[in-house]
């Protein structure tokens, strides 16, 4: 996974993209800093609940929309490879030491991100429903 780049979500229920940071008692918190109008710089602190952060991968759906750890995706072999489509699989993004990013379904093998189409369906906590099996 790509280190620097987070999302959490703020205690008024909107997600927040940037660095992940802590404060000096442990609060975990998400940095977001850029430019506005004119040149002038800005800094955002936000508090973030600890169990929604999740990193970015890297990845990018077949919408050119981000993908993060905790998302809930389909995934499609693409056309083209050795071995013949398999059925679509939908599950929550998560990283595996020896598998790297995959689709973690219930009692069920992870699935490798990387030689798949994907899509974002969600995330496990706006949308817990997307994870039935």
């Amino acid at each position: 996974m790509i280190t620097g780049k987070y999302r959490g979500k703020a205690g008024c229920g909107s997600w927040v993209y940037g660095s992940l940071i802590r404060d000096c008692d442990g609060t975990p918190m998400i940095h977001v800093a850029g430019y506005g109008a004119g040149g002038s710089g800005f800094e955002v602190r936000h508090s973030v609940e600890e169990k929604t952060i999740g990193e970015f991968t890297g990845l990018l759906d077949r919408n050119d929309r981000e993908i993060y750890d905790k998302d809930v995706v389909r995934s499609v072999q693409r056309a083209g490879g050795i071995l013949p489509p398999a059925a679509p699989a939908t599950g929550m993004v998560g990283f595996d030491m020896m598998h790297g990013i995959v689709i973690k379904r219930k009692d069920k093998f992870d699935i490798n991100l990387l030689d798949k189409e994907n899509e974002v369906l969600g995330n496990v906590f706006d949308n817990p429903e997307l994870i039935t099996a």
